[in-house]
């Protein structure tokens, strides 16, 4: 309604768009930042929640370029910075997603999902000492988080350290028990040392229930996303 007497209402039209994409109505929504872009060129607001709908609809060099106009309107924009890694990881470029998840933790050192999903694109990158460090420290921060134990497990594993990967398996069965994907690798680690009861043993718990990891850092155990 404030639009029909105030059609460059930039608030409301943000607004709108944001209201929009909740319905999933992207490109309704890009219609209305390219609105607010027309007569605020310079708003980084605008630019990025463009960007936010163009990755829902799967247009990811398009989302890149206006996250990367969002960082020239605000370079300190640590959302931003955050949001660009993830597209960069989607279409895999993931040096860079690194790069940009470190810009988001110069202007938000707290924020520890971008320190995680940087871990998981080093892990990816076999630069498994860098990933560990940065498990290490986020495990210190909370300690009871069963899926840093889990991938730090992984990383172990994959450099080679069975015994390692497997202790920190334990741990985070320790805490959640129905982490199946841990007894499944718990079980290729035990395998590895030939432990094959073990292994087994391990590996039939691994049947009893499913989770999965996205490229973006997310995760989802039966069904329900826990990170």
């Amino acid at each position: 309604e404030t639009l029909s007497f105030d059609p460059e209402n930039t608030e409301a039209l943000n607004n709108k768009g944001i209201v929009l994409r909740d319905l999933e109505r992207n490109q309704e929504a890009i219609a209305c930042y390219d609105r607010i872009i027309e007569l605020k060129p310079e708003n980084n607001y605008a630019w990025h929640n463009r960007a936010h709908n163009l990755s829902n609809l799967g247009r990811q060099e398009e989302a890149l370029a206006s996250y990367d106009k969002a960082t020239e309107c605000d370079p300190s924009s640590a959302s931003t910075w955050h949001n660009r890694g993830i597209v960069l990881q989607k279409l895999e470029r993931n040096e860079e997603a690194i790069a940009s998840y470190e810009k988001t933790l110069e202007f938000a050192p707290n924020d520890n999902e971008a320190r995680y999903k940087k871990a998981l694109l080093l892990e990816k990158l076999e630069r498994y000492d860098a990933a560990i460090s940065i498990y290490d420290y986020l495990i210190s921060l909370k300690p009871a988080y069963y899926l840093t134990w889990y991938q730090k497990g992984i990383a172990l594993q994959k450099s080679g350290d069975y015994e390692a990967a497997i202790s920190n398996y334990d741990k985070a069965l320790e805490l959640k028990p129905d982490l199946y994907n841990a007894w499944q690798k718990r079980g290729d680690a035990l395998a590895a040392l030939g432990r094959e009861e073990e292994a087994i043993a391990s590996r039939k718990k691994a049947t009893e229930g499913t989770i999965t990891f996205y490229p973006d850092g997310s995760v989802v155990a039966d069904g329900k996303r826990v990170l």
